[in-house]
């Protein structure tokens, strides 16, 4: 891919500071996404790109926000392309605000949440693996499963195979 930069990406999550004593003692790693830069980019750039990415993968990072590199020592301004070598793992710190992010059981594995997973493989919990909701029935589902590769960005509109074939077999209107 001429002209982008593939980096895999993770993030650790520390609570904020009105979090209980036992939350604050909890450090979480998420499993790595695939960030895609233009090769100009600045760390600046990555960071922002890391928090939409993990924004909109898990629901309840809504809210979060990349305080620093774990694992690298770069200024914002520096551009990635020069100081991260093909394959490079960068480990991200972060918080998610009280008001509008959870950092709880409800947020991760077998969590009581208000969605749904029924993902193909037979999956009905989240598991902890990287999943997509169906942006009509919100259901969730494991990356891998619906043939999304883990080195691939999830699609900005996902369709779950039941929903796209109820519109494909609408009837068409006079």
């Amino acid at each position: 891919m001429e002209g982008k930069l593939k980096l895999y990406c993770t993030v650790t999550l520390r609570n904020n500071e009105q979090a209980n004593e036992e939350m604050k003692k909890t450090i979480i790693q998420l499993p790595y996404e695939c960030i895609t830069l233009k090769n100009n980019a600045t760390f600046d750039e990555l960071k922002l790109e890391v928090e939409r990415s993990f924004r909109e993968v898990y629901w309840g990072l809504r809210s979060f926000n990349v305080e620093s590199i774990v694992n690298l020592n770069a200024k914002g301004s520096d551009l990635v392309f020069e100081v991260v070598e093909v394959g490079r793992k960068i480990v991200f710190e972060g918080t998610i605000s009280k008001e509008r992010g959870i950092m709880n059981d409800e947020m991760f594995e077998n969590g009581v949440r208000n969605c749904v997973v029924d993902c193909g493989c037979g999956a009905e919990d989240d598991d902890g693996e990287r999943m997509i909701s169906c942006d009509i029935c919100e259901v969730w589902q494991h990356t891998r499963c619906v043939g999304i590769p883990n080195n691939e960005e999830n699609p900005p509109i996902f369709l779950c195979n039941r929903c796209e074939q109820e519109i494909v077999n609408l009837p068409s209107l006079p």
